[in-house]
């Protein structure tokens, strides 16, 4: 779809034209981001020439609830390096997408987690049965998916540049051990 305008809009006036445009009903919430995978435009009282959308621009919209500011969308990655034995199959799958504030510390994420675990493993489950290896997948993670992990179990990893971090400690702030963090952040469990 195609909306034209000018760069003098804030942001929320946008929103507000993408909503009309897709004929979204007032409860649909959805946001804006710069690409498929990239950061979210949060500020919604900035122009456009404020957020450096210029003419052409692509704006990508995901439905559903965004950040706020200080908030950033983390993935949570289950790896399974251990157990899958072809080397060209990715080791991480996708555990979920929540949005978590800057400020946080890892503790309260592994708290989040450990809330959600059930939910956490229907939808890996479901994952698992998708990849061709499926049943060495199931037999390796029995263990996981019968006896869950205690609080204290879990060990949290940041994926940046194609390298897994130490454990994260769960005093520290999301800020100051997660350095450049933003949206689609690649944390490991």
């Amino acid at each position: 779809h195609e909306i034209e305008t000018t760069s003098d809009i804030t942001l929320l006036q946008l929103k507000q034209l993408i909503k009309e445009k897709l004929q979204l009903s007032d409860n649909e919430e959805f946001y804006c981001k710069q690409n498929k995978d990239g950061i979210q435009f949060k500020e919604e009282n900035k122009t456009l020439q404020e957020l450096s959308i210029t003419d052409q621009s692509i704006i990508h919209i995901q439905l559903g609830k965004g950040c706020k500011p200080g908030e950033h969308f983390l993935r949570f990655e289950l790896d399974i390096g251990r157990i899958i034995t072809d080397p060209t199959q990715n080791r991480y799958i996708l555990l979920t997408e929540v949005p978590v504030n800057e400020k946080s510390n890892i503790l309260s994420l592994k708290k989040l987690l450990f809330s959600q675990w059930e939910d956490l493993l229907k939808t890996f489950h479901t994952k698992i049965e998708q990849q061709p290896n499926a049943n060495e997948l199931i037999t390796g993670l029995s263990n996981l998916l019968l006896n869950p992990p205690t609080l204290h179990h879990i060990r949290l990893r940041d994926y940046k540049n194609g390298k897994i971090s130490g454990p994260l400690r769960d005093d520290r702030l999301l800020c100051r051990c997660l350095l450049g963090l933003s949206d689609g952040r690649r944390i490991i469990l």
